[in-house]
């Protein structure tokens, strides 16, 4: 098993290595689950839809 180890880098400057980093970090930034940012792109569309609710698009008419 020390052979499995992570290995400590000299000087003991990094408290974590790149894998612990991503299993302990934030979910917005590892690309996991986040309940209150989904909640909140799809609206009240949550559980109903798979398409996020967005405001209707912009009618523009041309200036003459």
């Amino acid at each position: 098993n020390a052979q499995l180890a992570p290995t400590a880098i000299a000087g003991g400057a990094a408290s974590q290595t790149a894998a612990e980093a991503l299993a302990t970090g934030p979910s917005n930034r590892v690309g996991t689950f986040n309940y209150s940012a989904e909640s909140n792109r799809f609206g009240s569309n949550w559980g109903r839809s798979v398409t996020p609710q967005r405001p209707p698009p912009l009618v523009v008419t041309p200036v003459r």
